[in-house]
């Protein structure tokens, strides 16, 4: 009669931050075929020389579009997955002005007043999500992190969809 389905479950989000790197990387690598997503950041801000403080980095994704501008970028994720995925997208080595660390958005290891930018790229709402019942707290404290790291006269660009 008709085809039989075949059930499919989806991983959790924590599978896929632990387990799935290579495959979320080729999943994010296509959303900017058209290569918007760098041009429009620019319009809030120009990389040229600054030191860049990326939270949430992932897989590398917003790490390499900004990389070749950038003084340094001190990139910082959750998951050493996925920082694991972002080292190996490099393929002759991650260049010298890139650093890669594990450290939550609400609390990275850098003194306060360094960064000329923090970019956090479809990763902050994860202070909440992953907050449960303390969202708020959470996102207070990733918004005073930021705050604190940021210099006076920096620019945060925390980009998410929803």
């Amino acid at each position: 009669m008709g085809k039989k389905l075949r059930k499919i479950s989806m991983p959790a989000e924590s599978d896929v931050y632990d387990k799935q790197a290579d495959n979320y990387d080729l999943l994010v690598s296509r959303e900017d075929y058209q290569g918007n997503i760098l041009p429009a950041i620019q319009k809030a801000c120009s990389f040229d020389n600054k030191i860049i403080v990326e939270l949430g980095a992932g897989t590398g994704r917003l790490t390499r579009l900004v990389a070749p501008l950038a003084e340094r970028i001190l990139a910082f994720d959750l998951s050493h997955h996925m920082l694991t995925r972002a080292r190996s997208a490099w393929f002759e080595g991650v260049p010298d002005q890139v650093s890669l660390g594990v450290a939550d958005s609400a609390a990275v290891p850098l003194p306060s007043n360094c960064a000329d930018i923090i970019l956090a790229g479809w990763s902050f709402c994860y202070l909440a999500v992953w907050g449960e019942a303390q969202w708020k707290e959470r996102l207070d404290a990733g918004m005073a992190e930021i705050r604190r790291v940021l210099k006076p006269t920096g620019v945060a660009v925390i980009l998410e969809t929803a």
